[in-house]
């Protein structure tokens, strides 16, 4: 009897995420005024879009019109699924004005891809893969939910059944250090949903002597999913730690760690 409802189903969870979305999200008057353009848009799987309308009350480049209501980027959109890089995925997202995006439990995806990067792993350097410093995470749930893909199969994947990002520069960590010197950036992150999980990135110092890495979370504020600490960043054999600002992460700003 202590149990949402909603949650026992696919389709109540996600009636729920979006409600997360409308919470977590700044208002736009063109839910209210069609006649005006969204001051933003949130990138959604297709096949969620109309929810992300009318619960979530936010405008999404395309929906479960597919092709049909003359949107252009009903095709864009499902590729931008299947992008295998940090930084294209980010430039889509500046063209069609999107500030966050969701991704969803689709059960296996292929890897590489944005959606095994950002919902599986959650954005963080795995094996030879390179962080994805563009996107933060927001929010992930509803906690005990179900995903779409229970309608298909009874096989849990164990992870959220959906995610919100906000595209962000991310700010740069910056050190001076000799040609060719590795450089790593880790810290804690704990979700909305209490899940912990080490958020990290790598590089190389360049040519000049310069190594940077990007990072996409601020070390301070109150956010339902925040950092635990400052991040803890290895220049070499040196060890440091350094805090990073909100506003450094919305600048694309320097930070400087090591002279």
């Amino acid at each position: 009897a202590r149990r949402d409802p909603a949650l026992a189903t696919p389709a109540g969870s996600l009636y729920r995420f979006a409600e997360s979305v409308r919470e977590l999200t700044p208002h736009t008057t063109a839910f209210a005024d069609p006649s005006q353009r969204a001051e933003y848009a949130v990138i959604c799987p297709p096949n969620i879009g109309h929810v992300i309308h009318y619960v979530g009350q936010r405008a999404t480049p395309a929906d479960n019109f597919g092709p049909y209501a003359g949107s252009r980027w009903f095709e864009d959109v499902r590729r931008f699924y299947g992008r295998s890089g940090d930084l294209p995925a980010f430039s889509f997202a500046q063209q069609v004005g999107a500030r966050y995006v969701v991704t969803m439990d689709f059960g296996e995806t292929l890897p590489g891809t944005l959606g095994r990067r950002l919902h599986a792993d959650d954005g963080r350097a795995v094996g030879d893969a390179p962080a994805w410093s563009h996107f933060r995470l927001i929010h992930e749930g509803p906690r005990g939910g179900m995903a779409l893909t229970a309608l298909f199969s009874r096989t849990g994947s164990g992870m959220a059944p959906y995610k919100l990002y906000e595209v962000v520069p991310g700010a740069l960590l910056e050190a001076r250090a000799l040609p060719g010197t590795p450089m790593s950036a880790e810290v804690t992150v704990r979700t909305s949903a209490g899940r912990l999980f080490e958020y990290r990135t790598r590089g190389l110092a360049n040519a000049n002597g310069i190594a940077r890495v990007r990072v996409p979370y601020p070390t301070e504020g109150d956010a339902p999913t925040r950092t635990l600490g400052p991040y803890v960043v290895q220049v070499g054999a040196e060890r440091y730690e350094r805090a990073v600002t909100e506003e450094a992460v919305r600048s694309g700003a320097a930070v400087l760690v090591a002279p």
